[in-house]
């Protein structure tokens, strides 16, 4: 039983990327390495507010879960 208004998507291109198809491996590194950045970063500030005791004030807790909720939401469900 199908519902109306579902789209099933098998491909995704970026529009902006289009016209660098033939490089889509160096494309994914590029992104891949980006993230891993940015994963690694918010990782390294959970760690030093959570390892420093004077960094446990509110400020440095919110920015805390604020680093830890970008984090987990960094990734894209395409289903």
């Amino acid at each position: 039983m199908t519902s109306a208004g579902f789209n099933v998507t098998s491909s995704l291109t970026l529009v902006g990327f289009s016209s660098l198809s033939g490089h889509s491996s160096l494309l994914f590194f590029v992104f891949l390495l980006l993230y891993l950045f940015l994963l690694f970063s918010d990782s390294l500030v959970i760690y030093i507010i959570c390892s420093q005791r004077a960094l446990h004030r509110p400020m440095f807790a919110f920015v805390a879960s604020l680093s830890a909720e970008l984090s987990h939401s960094q990734h894209t469900d395409l289903s």
